[in-house]
């Protein structure tokens, strides 16, 4: 653990350990953690001032498995761009002779932050280990899943652990990302008129207008497979309307596909400008949605920018 100075007036009840602490001044008058062999119990203080923590800065970059060391620092700083996924190995000492399980009572816990520097890349800590080990260990994510990595970003990894038994951790852990854009929004229409070939032959549709777009997610729209790929991983908002009127007492319809796969669709009996909503996770990478819209009597529609468009918003 990061040794702490302490100035203790009055108020607050406290305990500081020997290995937590540098000095100690208590009414003027300074104990040195030299002095000590057990923990303090200050009953009636309170703690005043700032309080400092050990950071240790690397110019490394993130990788396989990264130690570490609560006895040497309380932030890890890596300052080179992440090179893969990796497992975070959280221990006592470099030289193994201290563990965690050994310097953690039951019923304590500790906060440690890794702050990460991701590059181009998005990679991302996926395993919590204590000594070496995932057995005992219960990592529960803020969110459910680790957190995805953002690119050109600091990413501030937050880990809260809590011994529970002898060899048992609970591992609180959560994400926060500094430098990224966190907003992106895409809207695209369509002016071409549609022909569609009735008997509820579904036509692709091309969104081939730009329209607005925030954070660049425009680029993640393909007219040449009338594909949107979303770059950046999360839960995403997909809208979707079209013309599709073959007549009053014909049916029409607009679907959405993941990966080949509907997934959302919506048609009824005369309609004119059907919608459709839908969220979807999507990992950044591989997946894509594709629209498709369909009528039951053959027909040519004309289409617009009010009426034939569809936008996508990453929500988080």
């Amino acid at each position: 653990m990061s040794k702490k100075n302490f100035r203790v007036d009055q108020g607050l009840d406290a305990m500081i350990s020997p290995s937590n602490l540098m000095y100690l001044n208590f009414n003027g008058t300074t104990i040195s953690s030299t002095n000590l062999s057990e923990d303090i119990i200050l009953s009636g203080r309170q703690l005043l001032g700032t309080w400092k923590e050990r950071i240790t800065m690397s110019a490394i970059a993130a990788s396989a498995t990264v130690d570490f060391n609560v006895q040497t620092q309380q932030v890890l700083y890596y300052t080179s761009d992440a090179a893969t996924d990796w497992t975070i190995n959280i221990t006592a000492s470099t030289d193994s002779s201290a563990t965690l399980n050994s310097i953690m009572s039951t019923g304590q816990s500790l906060v440690i932050k890794h702050l990460v520097t991701i590059g181009s890349t998005e990679y991302r800590n996926t395993t919590v280990q204590i000594d070496n080990t995932t057995d005992g260990v219960t990592t529960k994510w803020l969110g459910g899943t680790p957190g995805e990595g953002h690119a050109n970003t600091v990413d501030v990894y937050t880990y809260q652990v809590l011994k529970t038994a002898d060899g048992v951790f609970t591992v609180l852990a959560s994400l926060e990302s500094y430098g990224a854009n966190t907003f992106y929004f895409v809207k695209r229409s369509t002016n071409t008129s549609i022909a569609y070939p009735g008997g509820y032959g579904a036509h692709t549709i091309d969104y081939e207008d730009a329209g607005d777009d925030y954070g660049g997610a425009d680029a993640m729209w393909s007219s040449a497979t009338d594909r949107f790929t979303p770059t950046v991983a999360g839960l995403w908002y997909f809208r979707a309307s079209i013309d599709s009127y073959s007549g009053a007492t014909q049916e029409g319809g607009i679907w959405i596909e993941k990966n080949g796969t509907q997934v959302a669709a919506n048609g009824h009996i005369g309609a004119i400008r059907p919608q459709v909503v839908t969220h979807l996770y999507m990992n950044g990478s591989t997946d894509y949605v594709q629209f498709k819209s369909y009528t039951q009597s053959a027909t040519t529609r004309g289409q617009s920018a009010a009426n034939s468009f569809f936008e996508a918003r990453l929500v988080t």
